[in-house]
This record gives C-alpha cells, sequence and structure tokens, in this order.
C-alpha cells in the first residue's frame, strides 16, 4: 500500500513537471526513406512501394505498399505525415479501394480511408509531385519533377513549391545554386525552418558532392550533408526518391505508437535511480549519465502527448 501510495505520489509530481518543465527544441532523428527500384539491404526486400525508415544504422521496415493496396510496380515518389496521419504519391494513375487517383494528387491516409490532401487537377498533365511535406501551419511544401506554371507563376523542378489556397515559391534552387538539370525528388522541412532534401542526380552544391541516394541539409544558408546514402547501405543504382523525418520519440517505452500514462508509469518507476550504469535496465535514462534526473524529464516531458511514433 505504501509503495503504491509512493508510485502515484512520483505520477502527480512529474505529471506537474511535465506541464512546466521547458524543452528546448529537439533533434530530428528518425528518418524515412523510399526507393525508386526494389533493393535489399541485409535481409531485408524493399519495393519501390514500400517506405523503410532509417534508426541507430538500420534500415527497417515502416510501410507495406503490398498491404496498403498499392499495385506492383508503382512507386511511393513522395512520403511524409499530417497531423500523425501519412500522406504520399504514386509515380503513375492507381485505383486505391475503389478510387481514382493521378501522380498530381497528393494522398493521405488516416490508417483506414484513402483521401485526397490535395486535389492535382490543377497541375498539368505530364507533371508529377515527387517530393511533398506538411507545415505546422497546415500549409503543403512540394516539388514536381519538370517545369510548369501554376496560377501565372513559373516553377522548375529544382524548386519548393508552397500551397496553402494558392501557390507561392517557398525555395529557390535556382537562386541556391542547384542546378537547373536536377530534380527535387524527396523533401522535410523541420519545425525551425531546416530543409531537408535528396535530388534525383548527381550534384555539385557549392562545393559538397552529393549522390541521388544522399540527403542534404540546408540550414542558416549553406548546404551540408545529412545522410549519406551510399555508405549506410543504399545500393548503386537506387534513387532515394521520397523521404520524411519526425522528432526522436523516446519516450514510447512500450512501442505501441504514443507516450502516454502507460509510458509515464514506466518513467515514474525509473525516476530517482542513480544505478543506471551498473544495471542497465533504466528506460528512463535518456542522455546515458547513469541516473534518471530532471534533464531526462525534460526530453520525457516534450515526447508527453505525442501520437505519431514509428
Amino acid at each position: 500500500m505504501i509503495a503504491k501510495f509512493r508510485m502515484t505520489k512520483v505520477v502527480s509530481l512529474l505529471l506537474g513537471a511535465i506541464l512546466t518543465v521547458a524543452i528546448s527544441s529537439l533533434s530530428f532523428a528518425e528518418i524515412f526513406l523510399s526507393p525508386d527500384i526494389p533493393i535489399t539491404i541485409g535481409s531485408d526486400a524493399f519495393e519501390e512501394r514500400d517506405v523503410m525508415y532509417f534508426k541507430d544504422s538500420s534500415f527497417l521496415p515502416y510501410i507495406s505498399g503490398s498491404t496498403l493496396g498499392i499495385p506492383k510496380g508503382v512507386n511511393i515518389d513522395a512520403f511524409g505525415f499530417s497531423e500523425g496521419k501519412i500522406i504520399f504519391s504514386v509515380d503513375i494513375p492507381t485505383t486505391l479501394d475503389g478510387v481514382a487517383y493521378t501522380e498530381r494528387d497528393l494522398i493521405l491516409y488516416d490508417g483506414t480511408n484513402f483521401s485526397k490532401l490535395l486535389d492535382g487537377s490543377a497541375i498539368p498533365d505530364g507533371a508529377r509531385i515527387d517530393a511533398a511535406t506538411v507545415l505546422s501551419d497546415g500549409s503543403i511544401v512540394f516539388s514536381l519533377d519538370i517545369p510548369v506554371t501554376l496560377g501565372g507563376l513559373s516553377f522548375k523542378a529544382n524548386d519548393l513549391i508552397r500551397y496553402n489556397g494558392s501557390f507561392t515559391l517557398y525555395f529557390s534552387g535556382s537562386d541556391h545554386n542547384i542546378p537547373e538539370s536536377a530534380n527535387i525528388d524527396g523533401v522535410w522541412v523541420s519545425p525551425d525552418g531546416d530543409i531537408l532534401f535528396s535530388l534525383d542526380i548527381p550534384c555539385n552544391l557549392n562545393g559538397l558532392e552529393v549522390k541521388d541516394k544522399d540527403i542534404v541539409k540546408w540550414s542558416n544558408g549553406s548546404f551540408s550533408l545529412y545522410f549519406d546514402g551510399l555508405s549506410e547501405g543504399i545500393p548503386l543504382g537506387a534513387d532515394l526518391d521520397a523521404l520524411s523525418s519526425i522528432e526522436l520519440c523516446e519516450g514510447d517505452f512500450n512501442g505501441d505508437g504514443d507516450v502516454d500514462g502507460s509510458d509515464l508509469a514506466i518513467f515514474a518507476a525509473d525516476f530517482g535511480r542513480t544505478d543506471c550504469n551498473l544495471t542497465g535496465d533504466c528506460e528512463g535514462d535518456f542522455d546515458g549519465d547513469g541516473d534518471v534526473d530532471g534533464s531526462d524529464l525534460a526530453v520525457f516531458a516534450a515526447d508527453f502527448g505525442r501520437t505519431d511514433c514509428p
């Protein structure tokens, strides 16, 4: 009875702390990828209709296109998240659950049903959405595989377009020395405005050599290599043609996709421990310093309430 009272008190105190703790901005760590052709990495085979995620130097299955009903040979051409749901595009016209989608549509899947997040009827025939992400304000940032004119504005394949009821230029590839021959074929924008993107051909970006299976980071006016696809195991001949990312979700201890009261109970059981380096069983020791204290609480608090953990 005393132990139960103590645990209830700890949980209550932690809940109060979660509501008041100051959280710094989190790093994005989990990368979601889709290739343009079937590939094998280690013992795992992935098709162009699948999505895998990269974490701790390993590629893991995330979405099976076959399970979703995406026909064999169809390529997931863009991928991302929106309020806990997934968004994607396809490279050829496709029917899902009896509804026809074109390569100009952005498809939303809520775990049960498909719908159109962006109706691509305003996009010219022959173009396809091949990179997309949703910003925190709900606007969509995407790229097309060929130059187009939308709403009287001209856009190139190396540009990022923003849609929020109308089309505007979000990022000019030419202004930032991305060759006009290159196509942005994967994109994600962090809450701080940093851009992760991939290109369909090898390029030199202001002295940075990148391949079609790499992820480039644009931040504070400069490019850097964020993910080296070849060194991480993506085979030669494959193009990384869809990507997304998500803030690291460390508080989902039970792996059910959210951080809720059950995870809080696990964290509360560890809170205050100082023997983690000896026992190795402290799930709440996020920073690896051997104890579960306020710094670990800050990490857990940042995750608490999330429902989008992979």
